[in-house]
């Protein structure tokens, strides 16, 4: 048995491998007999394998990232795949995704540059409601108690909540409902309070603005650039939230074999994906 420490080996779990019916990519020749060696992704009935998301793990160097970038690029141009990445490791002054998203004729998406609208028609009306409260949540704990989530709910259901300032807005001068306007602007201070830092204070630029949208469906690579943010702020799992309903509901659904790829490290590991579905 060959023993190799972790910090000299990446793996790839569940293992993949080619196969008649889905060839794969080439990823080059066995140091053992010569032969060629490809790779394919998970794609198999949903009964034999109901989940097909794997993880990639190693130390730092040994060749998770770029194993991700070889197969991101070789299954794009041989077999058309979609990629969706959240890029938090920068390189250069940009996530290392960067280059080859544009060399691939995608888009990189950096944090503060574009802004993503969490209250969109594209998602369902109880994404918009539970991707709200993850925003609140992700920069006030406490502030949503049992009055202030019907407060958001009625807000939510506001012509003016077309986007985060409405929403805002909504909550702060609510109409009245099953309950007065005066009780509901009182139980609504903490959830817009909560959002007010996402359209007036640090957090300002995210998911703010009269042009907010959802990004494109029919790239080949879309990258979502985190790795400029401070790895503590609380944006980080308020876009990650995002766009995870983003991606599960609005992309997803458009797209053909997709693939969504997690960059990311902690202390110098991991890295997550998950292979298109059949």
């Amino acid at each position: 048995m060959i023993r190799l420490p972790s910090s000299h080996a990446a793996i790839t779990a569940p293992l993949v491998a080619s196969s008649t019916r889905f060839p794969g990519i080439p990823i080059g020749r066995s140091l053992l007999d010569g032969r060629p060696f490809h790779l394919s992704p998970a794609m198999v009935d949903d009964r034999v394998l109901p989940s097909t998301n794997s993880l990639a793990l190693g130390g730092l160097g040994s060749g998770k990232s770029t194993t991700a970038k070889v197969r991101g690029r070789r299954e794009h141009l041989e077999h058309g795949h979609q990629y969706v990445v959240i890029d938090s490791f920068g390189e250069d002054n940009a996530g290392e995704w960067v280059p080859l998203t544009r060399d691939l004729s995608g888009k990189v998406i950096e944090a503060g540059s574009f802004t993503l609208n969490p209250v969109s028609e594209l998602f369902p009306h109880e994404v918009r409601e539970q991707l709200v409260r993850s925003l609140i949540v992700a920069v006030e704990e406490d502030a949503l108690t049992h009055k202030a989530a019907h407060a958001l709910q009625h807000a939510l259901n506001h012509p003016k909540a077309v986007n985060l300032n409405g929403l805002v807005d909504a909550l702060v001068e609510p109409e009245d409902g099953r309950w007065s306007a005066a009780e509901l602007a009182e139980w609504g201070v903490g959830p817009a309070i909560a959002l007010s830092r996402y359209t007036e204070g640090s957090l300002r630029g995210l998911f703010d603005g009269d042009n907010a949208s959802l990004p494109e469906t029919d790239l080949p690579i879309l990258c979502f650039d985190f790795s400029r943010l401070d790895r503590n702020s609380p944006a980080i799992p308020a876009l990650m939230a995002a766009v995870a309903c983003w991606v599960e509901h609005v992309w997803l659904p458009q797209s053909t074999a997709p693939t969504v790829t997690w960059s990311w490290r902690r202390r110098g590991r991991s890295c997550c994906h998950r292979p298109p579905v059949s």
